[in-house]
């Protein structure tokens, strides 16, 4: 009968025991995952916080570096003066030399007297028969395709008459015979040929005593 009761309390011990070593094991997985999801809000707080962190001090160090930035260029003086105009670049001037010393005793040569063709003087026309023009109370001498002005004692000299010229003849101009010689005619002009065009002398009245007539002189 002890026997029967002895076996009854070691049962009866067991099975507490079983119990509480079943609750512990339960127990024991949810204080390990409660402790594992403290742990992980912890770190996720941590690292929201370092984030924030961060993000702060790149702000506040921005902030300084646009102040100093702002305050140096308050500090560096405008430049407002006006730009310089460009100087004109000058032309190259070549170096002028010195005249020459003149002594007292040296003279320059003298130059030589320049030629006037037109006072050159020829003691008979080139020709024997003219045309003789009277005209402003003065003789002109019009042979060789040259008019002619006669001074006494000299001779004869080119120059330029003082009558119209023309390069050529009028289209309508007539050809009339003078003294046995040709000349063209038109609207109260004999025109005379020159080196270049013609001279357009008025028709006299009598024009058989002017063209083509020899002269004694």
């Amino acid at each position: 009968m002890k026997a029967i009761i002895n076996l009854r309390k070691t049962t009866a011990v067991a099975a507490i025991a079983m119990i509480a070593l079943t609750a512990s094991a339960q127990t024991g997985p949810r204080s390990s995952a409660r402790n594992n999801g403290s742990e992980a809000n912890k770190a996720r707080s941590e690292q929201k916080r370092s984030t924030q962190n961060r993000v702060e001090r790149s702000g506040r160090e921005q902030e300084k570096k646009n102040t100093y930035q702002y305050r140096e260029e308050r500090r560096q003086p405008q430049n407002t003066a006006k730009p310089r105009a460009q100087a004109t670049p000058e032309r190259y001037k070549a170096p002028q030399h010195a005249p020459a010393h003149k002594h007292a005793y040296h003279k320059p040569a003298p130059k030589p007297a320049p030629a006037h063709h037109k006072h050159v003087y020829h003691r008979h026309l080139p020709v024997k028969h003219v045309d003789r023009i009277y005209h402003n109370g003065h003789h002109y001498f019009h042979a060789g395709k040259h008019f002619y002005a006669y001074h006494p004692g000299r001779g004869y000299v080119i120059f330029d008459p003082p009558f119209p010229k023309v390069r050529v003849l009028p289209p309508r101009c007539e050809i009339r015979i003078i003294n046995d010689m040709p000349y063209a005619y038109y609207n109260g002009y004999i025109y005379l040929p020159l080196e270049v065009g013609y001279v357009m002398v008025p028709a006299p009245p009598n024009p058989h005593l002017s063209f083509n007539v020899s002269i004694g002189f």
